[in-house]
C-alpha cells in the first residue's frame, strides 16, 4: 500500500548497495558524536531531568517505523513480460538504436502528441537534460542512510536537517524489514538513521577558511599527503549535533541556549504523551480510564505548546527562526494532524491558532513542505494499513471496521479530488520556477520507475491495498493501454507547452487508446497510479500534486471520450 504494506512493490528504486570501497576507506572514524557533543547532551539532561525521550516511546516510534518499511517484491505478470519485450524498441529498432535518436532530439517534449515517445526516448531527454546540469552540481559531502519509505520520524528528523542546511549529499535506502549485511557491519546497532561525513578535512571546526588551509597543508607536509577522514554517526540528535558541527557556514540548528532547552522539554514530553495515548488501545491491561487519563496529559501538553506558541508569537518554536527543535517534534506532529481525526476523534489544531500558525509556517518552510513533509492523502492511506494490521479481524470487530472504514472514505473523497487542481491561477514570484520543478521532479520519479509502475498497476491481484480500483485483467491489451497512457502523461510532464494541468486537459489524447476498453484499462490504470502514489516515500508533495493532478484529469478526459461514445451509439440506434 501507500506508505507501509506487508507486500507492494516501490516506485523508489530499491536500496543501492555501497560499493566494497566503502570499507577500504582511509581513517573512518565510526564515532556517536564528539566529546563536545557529549557534553551538550550532559547539560541537556540536567537541564530536562532526564533522558531525551523515554524509552517506551522510542520503542513504539520504532515499531511504527518498522511497519512503514515492510515490503516484498512480486512477478511480473506474463501479459506484462511479452508486452514489454514486444515495446521495448520500435519494431525492427534496437532499444540502444531508438534512445540514442532521441538523444538527438530536445531536451524536452515541445509539443504533446497523440503518439507519446517510448520510455527510453523519455529517459534520453531526462538524460540529456541531467548532463547539461551536472557541472554546476556539487560533490556530496555526507551520504544519508535511511527508511526505504520516507516514513521513519528519526530519519525525517535527520532528512529535514540536510535539506535545511543546503547539504549536497546523497541517499542510501535501507529496507527496516529485510536490513543488508553491509548496513549491519556499518553500523553497530542496525538502526536508521546513520550518517557518513565524507571528508572531515574539509570541514573542520577551524575558525576560518584560511585557517582550514593551513591546518590542512601543515598536515599534508606532516604526512607527506591528505588523506579524508571520514565519519560515521547514528542516533538522530547525535547526528544533528555532527551536521552542526562539521558543517560550521550552515545554520546551526542544534543550541545551546536556555529556550532551545526549554522547547525540547516541552515537545519531549508532548512526544512521550502522545505515543503514551494513541498506542494505549493495544495495551489490554489499560482500563478505560486509564486511556482517558493518557488522553487528558497528551491534550495537556498540546495546549502547553500552544502557549509557548502565543507567548512569543511564532511562527516556529523559538520564535521566526528554524531550528531543531521544529525538526525533532514534526514528525510525529503531523502524524497526528492527519491521523488523529480518523482513529481518534481529535483535531490537534482545534482551538489552537498558534500551533496552526507553526503548521502553516513549517508547509511553506521549502526544505519540509517541497520534499520532506508527507501529505493528507498518503497519511489517511496508512491509517487503514495501519488499523488493518492493529486493529483487529474487521469481520469480527465492528468498532475496528467503523475506523476503517473511515479512513477508507476519507482518503477516497480525496483521490476523487486530485484532478480539481487550479495551479493555472497561482501568480507571485518564483511560482513558475517552482511548479516546473515539481513537474520535473514527478517526471523523473515516473520515467526512472517506469517498468515497476507499470506492474504495480495492471497487477489484477495486487499483494497490498487491495481497497484501491484496480483493472479486472492483466491481458497484454490492458497492460499496453496503460503502458501508452502513463507515457502520455510523462510527456506532459516534459512538455514546453505551458501549464502540467491546462496541457492534460487539452492535449490530444494517445490514439493507442481509442477502442472503449483499451481507455477503460487506462484510465483505471492512471486512477490506480494516483492513489498509490506515496509522499514523501516517492516524491515531494508539490510533485505529487502535479503528477495526481495530470493522471486524474487525463484519467477523466479518457472517462468522458467512453461517455461519448455511448452518447453517439445512442443516436445512431435511434
Amino acid at each position: 500500500s501507500i506508505a507501509g504494506a506487508p507486500t507492494r512493490p516501490r516506485f523508489d528504486c530499491p536500496p543501492a548497495r555501497v560499493p566494497p570501497s566503502i570499507y577500504e576507506l582511509p581513517d573512518l572514524t565510526m564515532a556517536r558524536s564528539t566529546s563536545s557533543s557529549r557534553r551538550r547532551r550532559e547539560r541537556r539532561r540536567r537541564t530536562c531531568g532526564g533522558s531525551v525521550s523515554a524509552a517506551p516511546a522510542s520503542l513504539l516510534l520504532l515499531l511504527l517505523a518498522f511497519v512503514c518499511s515492510t515490503s516484498a517484491g512480486f512477478s511480473p505478470s506474463r501479459a506484462f513480460a511479452a508486452f514489454r519485450r514486444r515495446s521495448s524498441s520500435a519494431p525492427g529498432v534496437p532499444a540502444s538504436a531508438a534512445a540514442a535518436s532521441a538523444s538527438a532530439s530536445s531536451s524536452v517534449v515541445a509539443t504533446v502528441s497523440s503518439t507519446p515517445p517510448s520510455w527510453e526516448e523519455l529517459a534520453s531527454s531526462l538524460e540529456r537534460e541531467n548532463r547539461k546540469e551536472k557541472d554546476d552540481e556539487p560533490e556530496p559531502v555526507l551520504t544519508l542512510y535511511r527508511d526505504t519509505n520516507g516514513w521513519c520520524p528519526f530519519c525525517e528528523r535527520v532528512w529535514l536537517c540536510l535539506e535545511a542546511k543546503g547539504l549536497p549529499y546523497r541517499t542510501r535506502l535501507v529496507s527496516l524489514q529485510d536490513k543488508p549485511e553491509w548496513y549491519k557491519e556499518l553500523v553497530p546497532t542496525s538502526l536508521v538513521p546513520a550518517v557518513l561525513i565524507h571528508d572531515e578535512r574539509t570541514t573542520s571546526s577551524s575558525s576560518s577558511a584560511e585557517d582550514q588551509d593551513r591546518d590542512q597543508e601543515e598536515e599534508e607536509e606532516k604526512k607527506g599527503k591528505s588523506k579524508p577522514q571520514r565519519r560515521l554517526v547514528w542516533e538522530s540528535i547525535d547526528v544533528m549535533e555532527a551536521l552542526d558541527e562539521s558543517f560550521p557556514d550552515t545554520p546551526r540548528l542544534v543550541l545551546d541556549t536556555p529556550e532551545y532547552l526549554a522547547a525540547r522539554e516541552r515537545t519531549t514530553a508532548l512526544s512521550d504523551a502522545g505515543v503514551r495515548y494513541v498506542y494505549a488501545g493495544r495495551d489490554g491491561a489499560l482500563t478505560e480510564e486509564d486511556i482517558a487519563e493518557r488522553r487528558e496529559a497528551f491534550l495537556s501538553r498540546l495546549d502547553e505548546v500552544e502557549e509557548s506558541l502565543s507567548s512569543h508569537g511564532g511562527p516556529f518554536l523559538l520564535g521566526s527562526d528554524f531550528t531543531g527543535a521544529d525538526a525533532e517534534i514534526v514528525p510525529l506532529l503531523e502524524r497526528w494532524r492527519y491521523q488523529l481525526p480518523l482513529t481518534n476523534n481529535i483535531d490537534i489544531l482545534e482551538g489552537r491558532p498558534s500551533l496552526r500558525r507553526w503548521f502553516d509556517a513549517m508547509d511553506g518552510f521549502g526544505p519540509y513542505g517541497n520534499r520532506v513533509s508527507g501529505d493528507a492523502y498518503s497519511w489517511a492511506a496508512v491509517s487503514s494499513t495501519f488499523m488493518r494490521y492493529f486493529g483487529g479481524n474487521p469481520d469480527e470487530n465492528p468498532e475496528a471496521k467503523e475506523l476503517i472504514d473511515r479512513a477508507d472514505a476519507y482518503a477516497e473523497g480525496l483521490a476523487a479530488g486530485f484532478g480539481n487542481v487550479a495551479d493555472d491561477d497561482e501568480e507571485g514570484e518564483g511560482i513558475e520556477e517552482a511548479k516546473a520543478a515539481a513537474a520535473r521532479e514527478a517526471a523523473i520519479k515516473l520515467i526512472s520507475n517506469s517498468e515497476a509502475v507499470v506492474k504495480d498497476c495492471t497487477d489484477a491481484d495486487p499483494k497490498s491495498q487491495k481497497e484501491v480500483p484496480r483493472l479486472t485483467t492483466s491481458s497484454e491489451d490492458a497492460v499496453m493501454a496503460a503502458d501508452v497512457a502513463l507515457r502520455y502523461v510523462a510527456s506532459i510532464l516534459l512538455s514546453s507547452e505551458g501549464s502540467v494541468l491546462k496541457t492534460s486537459r487539452e492535449g490530444p489524447l494517445p490514439v493507442e487508446v481509442s477502442s472503449e476498453e483499451n481507455r477503460d484499462a487506462a484510465a483505471s490504470a492512471l486512477r490506480t497510479v494516483a492513489r498509490r502514489l506515496c509522499v514523501p516515500r516517492d516524491t515531494g508533495a508539490p510533485a505529487a500534486r502535479i503528477l495526481r493532478g495530470a493522471l486524474a484529469v487525463v484519467a477523466e478526459r479518457l472517462e468522458g471520450e467512453e461517455r461519448d461514445d455511448d452518447d453517439d451509439g445512442g443516436a445512431r440506434e435511434d
